[in-house]
């Protein structure tokens, strides 16, 4: 009677404050998932599709696209859980947009990097142009 395929798979599940759609991301592009990561913010779900680790649509409120994750990016709080059997409804984010996203995920990351090197005294590495640019406060 049960005709279910057992398919293995760990359950991603959690918070946002603890770990940061950016994140996230990386995770699951290192890890190659394909899937469904969901979202709960306060003022709706995102939906975030993934084939192989590239991210292929997205999806908040009736944003797509990558438009629909730069505005999840700016989101705060929000519960979340993968899920690997769900396929996206459609691919609405091309190649171009791929490397878009993974700029903008990686570009805090190089900024902390950077913040630290500057913190810790080595901003000039040997050309001596490592350091950020100064920011207005």
């Amino acid at each position: 009677m049960e005709n279910i395929e057992r398919t293995q798979f760990v359950v991603l599940t959690g918070h946002t404050d603890e770990q940061p759609l950016p994140d996230l991301i990386r995770r699951l592009r290192v890890q190659r998932k394909s899937g469904r990561l969901q979202v709960e913010y306060a003022d709706g779900p995102g939906s975030f599709f993934f084939e192989d680790g590239q991210m292929v649509d997205a999806r908040l409120g009736e944003l797509r696209g990558v438009e629909a994750l730069y505005a999840a990016l700016a989101l705060e709080g929000g519960s979340f859980n993968f899920n690997p059997l769900v396929r996206p409804p459609e691919r609405n984010i091309d190649r171009q947009g791929q490397q878009f996203i993974r700029d903008l995920v990686e570009a805090p990351r190089r900024e902390g990097l950077a913040e630290v090197r500057v913190a810790g005294g080595a901003a000039t590495g040997q050309g001596g142009h490592d350091a950020l640019p100064e920011r207005a406060p």
